[in-house]
């Protein structure tokens, strides 16, 4: 007999474990076998694993190892291990086996060894490969425990990793509302839904389409992460089935389209584009309440599972109640606005040699009117008196208190024969108006005549004075604000204007930013005001309004002055 014995030992997973291996050998060692190997049947039942590694032998076991199950497994009494002869009939070697079998009767697998053909097997040598393949049971027991540990282990990895990608989804869910919840116009709306959603269904792209009234055809809003040579191609698109997001807006129904396949066969006319840009699988779910359809787009084909089609349907539902928001919000600005400029001047007068220009915005804090105002006034023989002022507070109250303080300077402006007898005056009105108490002022008059220019504040930003060499001086600007009642002393700064010096006179919202100082803004003012490269009062009026925050909370006005 060879003094070498090849020896395996399978699970049900096809895996080697030493332990089995080394009483395999053990087997083949004791009982000079120069072949053998110990197979286990899987724990469900269900058969059992491949033999490997016996060479030659490796069929007569695979098949003794078989019948020596069987045998178990039937009950019958006194099976024989000896396992005559080869599986189709030749005279095959000489095969012992013994199952395996643990203390309640179950038939675990079986432990065979082989040698060459004409060996006869003692009934010592049968005792003894019972004994071994019963002290296989306490490994195989481990080992089933440990793969039942390890199976265990990974279904609660698979749950959750799934409860993790579930967490995330949510938390990405959340982070969009907020963010729409933040924002008031629809360009803000838009702007997060291309940067957000796509993250929230685990797109890598995600774009948005708005039906453009005036046109009739769907404005595209498209995320960073498209190409945007491809962006540009795509500005807009009909308003019809062309498209996946026309198609979606016009039915009704999202548009699925799992893979590169779905595009081509579904909306030829962007398949090559979808190809360049390496998108696999696209989506248009339409926007409830909206003419808007909301895309997004993976590089890989995409399985929509319930999961999924749900929270696209969750991300469509917000995107909606945003954009219907915003769409109220605008609505109800614009009325706003037109509310405001009712109550300010439609043209200013000025006389010759004089330009004049003005600017409001409503500012994005709330919908209510503000209490900014501006106007101007010709008096005497051509004398120009402009002004700025600011009303503490929003809402009707302050725009009532607004209209009132912009009636009294259009009428004592005439009657006045200084400046500062006008704010004067103005100041004792604002003390018998109680919206209009401690509402902001800055006035002037200027005389074409001898060029003379008279600035007074009342509690106001200063104003800035752009020389026509381009220098900008900030005029001094403490004094208290109006409608305190007491006999406030103003100081009143004077000034000499040649051709092309500029006056420009504003409200806070035009310099103020959170999170910065006043300071800061008046900088930027003083910056923008020296780099205009005309002198017109409209170029002037136009830079200064380039220094405004987009996102700016308050009202704005702006009055420039141009000799």
């Amino acid at each position: 007999m060879s003094p070498d014995c090849a020896s395996v030992a399978a699970g049900p997973d096809g895996a080697e474990h030493p332990d089995l291996d080394r009483l395999a050998a053990l087997a083949c060692r004791v009982l000079h076998a120069p072949a053998g190997l110990i197979a286990l049947i899987d724990p469900d039942r269900q058969g059992r694993s491949d033999a490997t590694g016996t060479g030659a032998l490796h069929a007569d076991l695979d098949a003794a190892v078989g019948r020596c199950i069987r045998a178990a497994e039937s009950g019958a009494a006194g099976a024989p291990d000896v396992v005559p002869g080869a599986p189709d009939g030749r005279d095959g070697p000489a095969i012992l086996g013994a199952p395996v079998v643990d203390a309640d009767g179950r038939v675990l697998g079986a432990l065979v060894v082989a040698d060459v053909s004409g060996r006869r097997w003692h009934e010592e040598e049968h005792a003894m490969l019972r004994e071994l393949a019963a002290s296989a049971v306490p490994a195989i027991t481990l080992h089933t425990a440990l793969a039942a540990r390890d199976r265990a282990i990974a279904d609660l990895a698979t749950i959750t990793r799934r409860e993790a990608d579930q967490r995330g989804r949510v938390e990405r869910l959340f982070h969009l509302a907020e963010a729409l919840s933040s924002a008031a116009r629809t360009a803000e709306m838009v702007g997060h839904i291309t940067r957000l959603a796509g993250d929230a269904v685990g797109a890598v792209f995600a774009n948005v389409a708005v039906l453009d009234p005036s046109t009739g055809e769907l404005e595209l809003r498209h995320g960073p992460a498209l190409d945007r040579a491809i962006g540009e191609r795509w500005p807009r698109v009909a308003n019809d089935s062309t498209t996946p997001l026309g198609h979606a807006i016009v039915t009704g129904r999202p548009v699925l389209l799992g893979s590169d396949d779905d595009i081509r066969r579904e909306f030829p006319s962007g398949a090559d584009d979808a190809e360049r840009a390496g998108l696999r699988a696209l989506v248009a779910m339409p926007v409830p309440g909206t003419r808007a359809a909301v895309g997004f787009a993976w590089p890989h084909p995409i399985e929509f599972d319930d999961v999924l089609r749900q929270v696209l349907s969750t991300v469509a539902s917000l995107v909606g109640e945003a954009l219907s928001r915003a769409d109220l919000y605008e609505r109800d600005r614009r009325i706003a606005d037109a509310l405001q400029r009712d109550l300010l001047p439609r043209q200013l007068t000025h006389p010759a040699g004089v330009g004049v220009a003005a600017w409001y915005e409503v500012g994005t804090a709330g919908l209510q009117v503000g209490g900014d105002w501006y106007d101007s006034a010709v008096i005497g023989e051509g004398r120009l008196v402009v002004a700025v002022g600011d009303v503490v507070g929003r809402g009707l109250e302050a725009a009532s208190a607004m209209a009132r303080l912009r009636t009294a300077f259009a009428a004592l402006a005439p009657t006045t024969a200084d400046v500062t007898d006008l704010v004067d005056q103005l100041d004792r009105f604002a003390a018998d108006v109680p919206a209009a108490r401690l509402s902001t002022m800055i006035a002037a008059s200027y005389a074409p005549a001898d060029r003379h220019l008279r600035v007074i504040t009342a509690g106001h930003l200063p104003a800035m004075l752009r020389k026509a060499d381009g220098s900008v001086e900030q005029l001094p600007d403490h004094s208290l604000p109006l409608g305190l009642g007491t006999e406030a002393s103003r100081p009143v700064h004077d000034r000499w204007l040649g051709p092309g010096d500029v006056l420009v006179l504003y409200t806070d919202g035009l310099v103020e930013r959170r999170g910065e100082s006043i300071d800061d803004g008046l900088c930027r003012l003083r910056e923008a005001l020296a780099a205009v490269p005309g002198t017109s009062a409209q170029a002037v009026c136009d830079a200064a309004r380039g220094v405004l925050a987009p996102d700016h909370d308050d009202d704005v006005a702006i009055l420039v002055l141009q000799v």
